[in-house]
């Protein structure tokens, strides 16, 4: 079950379908960092993401609170979270869900400008599958909303989920958490597993892309003097600007004579 239905009211005129100005963020990097925030501009849009743990509720449509930031891990596999907010060296800079290492863990992700989520991809996630929580936020202060809980395969591959609206439209912020097995009972690996998995993962990119409201574009994606663009000016009627350029040559002559 999605959240569909209850975002759909409060997007309402908020569409752009994934195409052109759509943006592949990848968080591959060499050499690896610790960062206890990390914040990028896309084009106009600035990116702000961070790293805390989290308790999931009970049921989709439920509120989050992340809590007790954690460092960014990034590496030549993705982004992690560490298992706490300090200038040490990650002990494990997984994503995951284990209570030692501060799961259950999640990647927060806030937008200057409303965006619609496209795809997020997935590196080295373990072997029995991992039961990831997606939620969103219209706004970019908490709490944040499980939009829903989506399994990925099992094994290290390179898993993608494909968003998009109405359920990731027009939302100022994007968070992806783990909070394992036990604590996923709507999940369906946790449905045929029904034991405790030590579910951890990294991601690999985020796709997303600016949105029009009411018609306009207020931020692009792909723009990068940080300029936020206004409405794009109405065409004139075909013949016009010949018209009105014989008409100002016309004025110039007559100043002239006289």
């Amino acid at each position: 079950m999605k959240l569909g239905s209850l975002l759909a009211a409060a997007i309402a005129g908020v569409m752009l379908p994934m195409g052109a100005s759509a943006a592949t963020v990848g968080f591959a990097t060499t050499p690896p960092q610790q960062l206890s925030e990390w914040s990028f501009n896309v084009g106009s849009i600035t990116v702000t993401v961070k790293g805390y743990s989290y308790t999931r509720p009970a049921q989709i449509g439920g509120s989050v609170t992340p809590f007790d930031q954690a460092d960014l891990d990034l590496n030549n596999q993705g982004l992690g979270v560490c298992d706490d907010l300090n200038t040490k060296p990650c002990k494990n800079g997984m994503l995951d869900a284990i209570p030692a290492n501060g799961g259950p863990e999640v990647v927060v992700f806030s937008f200057s400008s409303a965006v619609t989520i496209g795809k997020v991809k997935f590196n080295q996630n373990d072997n029995g599958g991992d039961d990831v929580d997606l939620m969103t936020s219209l706004s970019t202060s908490f709490p944040l909303t499980l939009v829903e809980t989506r399994a990925t395969g099992a094994g290290p591959q390179n898993d993608t989920f494909t968003l998009g609206a109405p359920d990731y439209a027009g939302v100022s912020m994007f968070a992806v958490g783990i909070a394992g097995h036990p604590q996923n009972p709507l999940s369906a690996v946790s449905k045929q597993n029904g034991q405790a998995n030590s579910d951890q993962l990294r991601l690999e990119s985020l796709v997303f892309e600016c949105v029009a409201i009411q018609g306009v574009i207020k931020a692009d994606c792909n723009k990068d003097d940080g300029d936020v663009p206004g409405p794009e000016p109405v065409p004139l009627p075909a013949g016009l600007p010949l018209l009105a350029t014989a008409l100002g040559l016309g004025a110039l002559l007559r100043r002239r004579k006289s």
